[in-house]
């Protein structure tokens, strides 16, 4: 709720292209503690919204989507250490809108939040006519996760040959189980 009200304060002062992030404790209800008070987390919460690059004068029109946010959270996996996260797409999550929504989840599958557009719904409440892109992570949980160890690979013997393939893949194949299963040939 507080991204919300300060996107909406700098939609409302003319600044089209906002990016903010939030580290705050959140209350469960639905997970009591022993002694009957709601579980207490810390969360990590992004928001975004306009151009992809406001200064780029040739990609002027290029806005925001899914995809950047969602590199916005493997980038930080990576910088923590962490292995790959996993995106699961899901329509169950109510505030984001279906189809533009997945589920982040560690390597391992311990779930950690969500990540996708706001839904169409929520956003009609805010006369806002640009996508309003939302991620929330279990923030105790992403510092908590094992970290990968840091390997050092030699140089290749030989230069390296760089090849451009083209695949036909149905709609439905996800490019996570593209990657896991290239992958799994190693």
């Amino acid at each position: 709720g507080g991204l919300l009200r300060a996107l909406e304060h700098n939609l409302n002062h003319g600044s089209r292209n906002v990016r903010l992030f939030e580290i705050g404790k959140c209350f469960q209800a639905n997970q009591l503690e022993p002694d009957g008070r709601p579980t207490e987390i810390e969360r990590l919460a992004l928001i975004a919204t306009g151009a992809r690059n406001e200064f780029d004068w040739q990609d002027a029109g290029s806005r925001l989507d899914f995809y950047d946010l969602k590199g916005l959270l493997e980038a930080l996996a990576d910088q923590l250490g962490l292995a790959a996260l996993r995106f699961d797409p899901s329509a169950e999550i109510p505030w984001l809108h279906p189809g533009r929504a997945a589920m982040v989840s560690l390597a391992n599958g311990d779930p950690l939040g969500s990540v996708g557009q706001l839904h169409p719904r929520l956003v009609a409440g805010f006369k806002v006519r640009q996508p309003i892109l939302l991620a929330e992570i279990d923030f105790q949980r992403l510092l908590a996760a094992a970290r990968v160890e840091a390997r050092y690979n030699q140089l290749p013997k030989f230069p390296t040959v760089v090849r451009d393939l083209a695949l036909l893949i149905e709609t439905s194949v996800t490019w996570q189980s593209i990657d896991e299963t290239i992958r799994s040939l190693n």
